[in-house]
């Protein structure tokens, strides 16, 4: 399992990891984390064995992790590649599960020559579809979801991940700025 050193909600160092179970490798990442986290100021850390999320500490981004109950939910996507590692990882808010994964779903559409799937986690669960439904696309999606995408794809693009530099991601931002030009 890999041990992903965080920075500012950067991957900031690597560690490989061995052990028995998912609890013993968290018990080993909470390790090196506390060994570490000075040397580097690294403020978290999460834990993957291949595509499969393990563990995230903080639990919470810290911005989403106050006393206000009127805070949209948190959503992580996390876009991966054919090796299994990560290409992207971005926050984003949504009413519900079905809202969020429908923006998830066309933002990956978005950079699928860089990233060959995604996962969609909501605090340390995963969302999953509840029917294999048909990949929607941004015209498709209601005019409220699209600003919530089209935001989500212009941060894709203003990332330091792999997918920022996807032709198919730099594509639909263009033609969508081109649609709204046009429009005023």
């Amino acid at each position: 399992m890999r041990c992903y050193l965080m920075r500012k909600g950067h991957i900031a160092a690597v560690e490989v990891l061995n052990g028995e179970s998912d609890e013993a490798v968290v018990e080993q990442a909470r390790a090196v984390f506390e060994e570490r986290k000075g040397e580097k100021k690294y403020d978290g850390f999460e834990v993957w064995e291949r595509a499969r999320f393990v563990y995230r500490l903080p639990e919470l981004p810290l911005r989403y992790a106050t006393a206000r109950t009127n805070v949209t939910p948190a959503y992580h996507l996390y876009l991966l590649g054919e090796d299994g590692i990560m290409r992207g990882s971005f926050e984003f808010s949504a009413d519900s599960d079905e809202a969020a994964y429908e923006i998830a779903q066309v933002a990956f559409d978005a950079c699928s020559d860089r990233a060959i799937q995604f996962e969609l986690w909501h605090n340390l669960r995963l969302i999953s579809p509840t029917l294999p439904a048909p990949m929607t696309s941004l015209d498709q999606v209601t005019e409220n979801r699209q600003a919530h995408v089209v935001a989500l794809e212009e941060r894709m693009r203003d990332s330091r991940w792999a997918v920022a530099k996807s032709e198919r991601l730099l594509t639909r931002l263009a033609a969508v700025k081109k649609l709204t030009a046009a429009a005023d």
